[in-house]
């Protein structure tokens, strides 16, 4: 009873002991038990591997654990190794190298104790037996991503490409065995191979100008248009950053082969890009092994990723690219990475043609004045122009990042869709840049198409479709110039509208009970997955390690996408090597597409497949079944699966 006569303050002392007194005793059970297991690894020398790390974080000591766990392990190949005694305790040491912690994708923690004073005390651990497994799933990731860089080189994706042959090299330079791999008719050793293959692309990359536009009043006024290529194919897509003069700008993205760079004046000297071949952020967050990997190394410096591109003319209408100088040294060292490392560039699919206006005059003026309105932002200018469904859509696109026009040279085509008496308007080319995390800006080349109506007024815009996507849908085939014209204005659609996060259209466009698969890198587990259900709930696909599919119904992936959109500052999608099958039957207008799916955004990147079933016998076309996995699904598998074909 006198404890009510007590100081408020002391009330407060006497029941914070009373609470520490009861918390202690479970939290010294749980250190306890720790210690035990702890002890039980420490004794069992001959099972395990392991270290214990000290830090003021969790996180910092994890990391401490991980390195004195990577010190403990020596090399696990017989070929490498020899063994010695000291203290009676038996301890493989590695004649050339140690393995990284980045290999050690599987190992368990335990969290022994903490303190005020000392902070978290980890230990990190692993079973010999397990080691081997993840050193062996590390070396077939390795691989994998060497046959997925060859693919997207291919394509001429570049930026792609670039990305997996140097993480390729990143874990194979800590991997403990001398990797090799059949590659252009050869066994090669991959460490050496893909230095050299990293360099033979950058060094076949061919910059020319596409053209200058000049802003006056801008703080940026000169817009520099490029045109890159790679083995006489425009570039798919490229990373890269640029000095100005004054400062280096990051986050460029080519695409299609173009390009566009901003000065405050004019270079008289050089423009000098720096190719991103490393992707350090987007590696971070695709794979943990990356992610310890960049934690502890920086990208390996190659010269030939630094492209100065010789440049004349201190004015718009002067100004030129000149020849660069090219040594007899230089074009033998050039010779040399491509005789170790040719090039692979598949051919363009041969396309039909296509109808294009007689007499475009009108629609090129339309055009033209949307493109001014572009120009000088003065966007209610051309709503008269639009539908308002059309208007509603332009001014949301221009609204969703800083868009600019790269370029005031108008060469338009308008093309027809068959009978139908629509046309369509290609393309008014624009940069536009994205804010990313921090300061960091997302800067791309887009086109933008606008669709007509009947009455020469604008009912759509849209972001367009790569040459090549383009080319898969208009390939010599035996369907219909209308159908052709319904996928191509549904992928663009599809695409921008993930670009200007339009959950709106994303809705309409799914049907009621779609069937929709996603997928995703799962960090927690290096096992392999089983075959590629539809069961409902998590799913994974044969043969592919790290990935987890979830099945959602579309309220489900609504949800998703919501917080998905939230969450990024902005999201960049490109398609190519795309397969259409038409179904027959009662299934006459269902149609399936197989396609490559490039995703970009501010937190995260990945290169995978979209297997869609969409109904387009309807006046808005719905999907109905919408898979995504990192390699291509069999359509006709799917379509026995789906529609009984």
């Amino acid at each position: 009873m006198q404890l009510r006569k007590l100081p408020l303050h002391m009330l407060a002392a006497i029941f914070m002991a009373l609470m520490t007194s009861l918390w202690s005793v479970p939290l010294h059970a749980e250190s306890t038990e720790a210690e035990q297991q702890a002890e039980k690894i420490r004794s069992n020398r001959s099972r395990y591997y392991f270290g214990e790390g000290n830090g003021l974080t969790i996180e910092e000591a994890d990391q401490s654990a991980l390195q004195v766990l990577a010190q403990s392990i020596r090399a696990v190949v017989a070929s490498d190794v020899k063994v010695t005694t000291v203290n009676d305790d038996s301890h493989v040491e590695m004649a050339s190298r140690i393995s990284s912690f980045s290999s050690l994708n599987n190992t368990e923690q335990i969290i022994l104790s903490y303190s005020d004073e000392t902070g978290y005390r980890v230990m990190r651990y692993i079973a010999r037996a397990d080691l081997q497994e993840a050193i062996d799933q590390q070396r077939k990731k390795i691989t994998d991503w060497v046959e997925n860089a060859h693919k997207l080189e291919s394509k001429a994706d570049i930026a792609g490409a670039l990305r997996y042959y140097y993480w390729a090299y990143a874990l194979a330079s800590v991997h403990p065995d001398n990797i090799s791999m059949e590659l252009d008719g050869a066994k090669r050793m991959l460490k050496s191979w893909l230095d050299i293959k990293l360099r033979a692309i950058m060094a076949n990359i061919n910059v020319s100008l596409d053209g200058i536009t000049e802003q006056p009043g801008n703080a940026n006024p000169y817009l520099v248009n490029l045109r890159l290529t790679y083995g006489g194919s425009n570039v798919g897509s490229l990373d890269f950053s640029y000095l100005t003069g004054l400062k280096k700008v990051d986050g460029i993205h080519a695409k299609n082969g173009e390009a566009t760079l901003e000065f405050p004046s004019l270079p008289s000297g050089n423009i000098t890009l720096k190719v991103d071949y490393a992707g350090v952020e987007q590696g971070k967050l695709f794979d943990d092994e990356l992610a310890s990997y960049f934690a502890v190394n920086r990208p390996m410096v190659i010269k030939e990723s630094t492209l100065s591109v010789p440049v004349k003319g201190a004015a718009p209408a002067e100004f030129r690219i000149g020849e660069p100088e090219v040594t007899t040294a230089r074009i033998e060292e050039t010779r040399q990475l491509l005789e170790e490392a040719p090039m692979s560039i598949a051919p363009r699919r041969e396309r039909i043609e296509v109808s294009t206006m007689f007499n475009p005059d009108t629609y090129v003026e339309l055009m033209n004045r949307v493109a001014d309105a572009i120009a000088s932002g003065d966007y209610a200018s051309v709503k008269p122009l639009f539908t308002d469904e059309g208007y509603d859509l332009f001014d949301h696109m221009m609204r969703s990042g800083d868009i600019k026009l790269a370029s005031t040279e108008r060469e338009y085509t308008i093309e027809t869709v068959g009978k139908t008496g629509l046309a369509i308007g290609k393309r008014i080319p624009v940069i536009i840049k994205y804010k990313g995390r921090g300061r960091k800006m997302h800067t791309c080349r887009e086109g933008i198409v606008l669709r007509f109506d009947g009455s020469r007024r604008i009912s759509s815009v849209a972001y367009a479709l790569t040459e090549r996507a383009e080319d898969d849908i208009f390939r010599k085939s035996r369907w219909g110039m209308e159908a052709r014209y319904a996928m191509q204005t549904f992928m663009e659609d599809y695409q921008t509208a993930f670009a200007l996060k339009r959950l709106d259209y994303i809705e309409k466009i799914f049907a009621k009970g779609a069937i929709i698969i996603s997928g995703s890198v799962d960090r927690t587990s290096g096992k392999k997955a089983a075959r590629l259900s539809d069961s409902g709930g998590m799913i994974t696909a044969t043969g592919q390690p790290n990935i987890r599919y979830k099945r959602r119904n579309k309220e489900e992936y609504l949800n998703f996408l919501r917080t998905d959109f939230n969450n990024k500052k902005f999201i960049q999608l490109s398609f190519e090597d795309t397969d259409i099958s038409k179904a027959s039957g009662v299934y006459n207008d269902v149609y399936w597409i197989g396609l490559k799916q490039n995703y970009s955004s501010d937190i995260y990147s990945d290169v995978g497949f979209l297997t869609l079933m969409i109904d387009m016998d309807i006046e808005q076309p719905q999907i109905v079944v919408r898979t995504w996995t990192p390699e291509k699904l069999d359509l006709d598998e799917m379509k026995s699966r789906y529609t009984q074909q």
